[in-house]
């Protein structure tokens, strides 16, 4: 069990970080969805890493174009621990130049605020969540302009 945790764990970090061909991807996504007890700690792993990329991602955009980008979901629901293709991701999504590695289990937005004498620039909140056990409850992380990603639920929602 414990090579297999640590397994799941890699093949969904580089997967997540693009480093893995899609066909790999999706077989090693299979694997990570089907294993249980750990296998969920690593099902989960996929989103603070891409809402991180996400938030690199608006960083980048406002130093382009001075402001920030508003995403809808995508993709549109979530697949549970079956990973589901991006597809071609969505026109918010393209115009970040942000998609993930491969095959995705959670849904990720982003929320823009303008520009006030008290928040200087405006600014924005990716939020990622995904369901890894199927009980209907997500687990969601959140990063904004100045705030790291940061999980907004309880660690024992998976």
């Amino acid at each position: 069990m414990v090579k297999s945790s640590v397994l799941s764990i890699f093949v969904v970090t580089a997967s997540a970080c693009g480093f893995m061909p899609e066909e790999m991807q999706q077989a090693a996504g299979d694997l990570v969805g089907q294993a249980t007890g750990m296998g969920k700690k690593a099902c989960r792993a996929e989103v603070p890493a891409n809402v991180k990329a996400i938030k690199e991602g608006e960083h980048i955009y406002d130093s382009e174009n001075d402001g920030y980008l508003q995403v809808e979901q995508h993709p549109a629901a979530p697949s549970g621990n079956k990973p589901q293709s991006w597809g071609g991701g969505n026109s918010g999504f393209n115009n970040l130049n942000w998609h993930p590695g491969g095959n995705v289990a959670g849904v990720y937005s982003v929320t823009t605020s303008a520009s006030s004498s008290a928040n200087p620039g405006g600014d924005f909140e990716v939020v990622g969540k995904i369901d890894c056990d199927g009980d209907g409850v997500f687990s969601t992380y959140t990063a904004t302009k100045s705030l790291n990603v940061k999980m907004t639920t309880p660690n024992s929602v998976y």
